[in-house]
């Protein structure tokens, strides 16, 4: 946590957009994309990357519509053991490791964000589909009755059996970057018809990971131990192997240096939702994270106004 300048050429005024001035402005070294790690700002890597999964998950599930209840833990661990450095000074304020858990009716999704080193501590499964060593592992597994789809890239996937036997590999026809200018293209001629997404995908997506951090908002100082969130996942209703999950990230986060006795992990509220009137059932709190305090002049105007 530091005081750094503004950039020369950035307007930090349209820069900062709705967000309020902070005092000082800037606090991390890296003024460009670290803004992800600071809540101010940014989301996390759970709002970062995650609606690019979450709506290909979204997708192949054909779940049209928000969640029914979310619930999350995970925390901010592990960088100074990760740079084996003590002085190490993290500006960041969002998890780096979280595990959100998403109840759909009869589907779920889940999603794992790990911000440490994940080549050697990501299970076999993960290994199995994205495959070992070094690198990124990125993408979204589907898992079915008779077998599992892993989507490995943005141009690749590939289906196993329930033995994970590789079965047929699929490959993208189209052309990578068409979706921006498509975008560019539905701005400029105001003609919401043409694009390949409606608006109203791009916000079913993105309210995925917003939803997953607000249970982490509001639990973050409600720390727990691997056995007292295995105690809580035990509760709430998930098609997912909830418990498994927990091991793989218990694993990871070991693996890379994290004492869970010294920095313990944030167990979340698993939060009731409403998806017709997109509000929290019951939690004032999580209800209060839906929104923010605009600056004046980056206004986002309600419904009835628009």
């Amino acid at each position: 946590m530091g005081d750094y300048p503004v950039p020369e050429k950035v307007n930090f005024d349209l820069w900062s957009g709705p967000a309020a001035y902070t005092d000082p402005k800037v606090t991390r070294q890296r003024f460009h994309y670290d803004w992800h790690w600071q809540r101010h700002y940014g989301n996390g890597d759970l709002g970062n990357q995650g609606p690019h999964q979450t709506d290909i998950a979204r997708w192949g599930l054909g779940v049209d519509r928000h969640p029914n209840s979310v619930l999350t833990y995970g925390g901010r661990l592990g960088y100074k053991a990760e740079r084996k450095d003590p002085d190490y000074v993290d500006a960041g304020d969002t998890g780096n490791t979280e595990i959100s858990i998403y109840d759909y009716g009869d589907k779920c999704i889940v999603f794992e964000t790990r911000g440490l080193d994940c080549s050697t501590t990501s299970g076999d499964e993960i290994e199995t589909f994205f495959g070992k060593g070094k690198g990124n592992k990125i993408g979204v597994i589907f898992y079915g009755s008779e077998g599992y789809v892993a989507q490995t890239s943005y141009g690749h996937c590939a289906a196993f059996d329930k033995n994970k036997k590789l079965i047929k590999e699929f490959k993208a026809g189209g052309v990578g970057d068409a979706h921006f200018a498509n975008f560019i293209d539905a701005c400029q001629s105001r003609d919401a018809s043409s694009l390949n997404a409606d608006a109203k995908t791009g916000h079913l997506s993105a309210a995925v990971s917003h939803l997953g951090n607000i249970s982490y908002y509001v639990g973050e100082q409600n720390h727990a131990s691997p056995d007292e969130i295995s105690k809580a996942l035990e509760k709430i209703k998930s098609l997912d192997d909830n418990q498994e999950t927990l091991q793989r990230t218990v694993q990871h986060l070991t693996a890379n240096g994290v004492d869970l006795d010294k920095t313990p992990l944030s167990l979340g509220p698993h939060l009731q939702f409403d998806p017709e009137a997109e509000r929290f059932i019951d939690n004032d709190e999580a209800n209060a994270m839906l929104t923010r305090e605009y600056r004046s002049g980056f206004e986002v105007p309600a419904a009835e106004n628009v």
